[in-house]
């Protein structure tokens, strides 16, 4: 497992003494520290040096100042894990923009925690179903221009490989030898697909996807 050192922020004492508990029983090898808010979290990083492997930030996303701080906390390369309870779509499609590495609502199982913490570990991304279905609600508006090309997108095998292999979290080096192609090769047919979508990130890319039945929702859920 690629994480030893995971960072909880939450206000919720409640929320933040249960993921504790979660990660002694189940992950007791990887160190957890808890943190009330964004600002108590940078001045322990600073004052101790600490960079975690994951930060795991819970929040209700009523405003545009908590997407100021998820991008505070990823411009050092943090991997970031949202475990929300509420959201908006003007704050839903910034998160996914932001590159994060999985969304779950506080309604998750302890056993979907525990895949989606594994998932992370071997450098993938994971969202629970009702997560996944909240995003493509939300974001169903900003995809509508791509929708309406469906009829005039034509994917080789290559092209719809890769398509798959992107959706599910797979990165270029990755991908390369399931298409027995050089990683610099998938890149180049990644920024393919993004034209011939008219999508602007992996991120929306997949969203084009799910949105036009190319890839199951379910394929990401577990």
């Amino acid at each position: 497992m690629n994480l030893n050192n995971i960072a909880i922020i939450d206000n919720d004492f409640f929320f933040r003494s249960g993921l504790l508990h979660l990660f002694e029983n189940e992950f007791p090898s990887i160190t957890v520290s808890g943190f009330n808010t964004t600002d108590e979290f940078s001045s322990y990083s600073i004052l101790n040096s600490y960079h975690p492997d994951l930060i795991i930030y819970g929040g209700l996303f009523y405003k545009h100042q908590q997407v100021e701080e998820i991008k505070n906390l990823l411009q050092f390369d943090n991997k970031l894990l949202i475990v929300s309870s509420h959201t908006f779509d003007f704050i839903i499609h910034q998160l996914i923009e932001l590159n994060i590495v999985g969304f779950l609502t506080k309604t998750t199982s302890q056993r979907q925690f525990t895949e989606a913490i594994h998932a992370i570990s071997e450098d993938k991304k994971y969202f629970n179903k009702e997560a996944l279905q909240l995003i493509h609600s939300e974001v169903i508006v900003s995809t509508k221009s791509a929708i309406k090309k469906k009829q005039h997108l034509t994917l080789n095998t290559i092209e719809l490989k890769v398509l798959e292999l992107t959706c599910q979290g797979f990165t270029a080096q990755e991908i390369a030898p399931h298409v027995e192609l050089s990683a610099r090769t998938v890149e180049g047919y990644r920024r393919k697909l993004l034209k011939k979508t008219n999508t602007k990130s992996t991120a929306h890319l997949t969203l084009y996807a799910i949105c036009n039945h190319i890839i199951d929702i379910n394929e990401f859920c577990n």
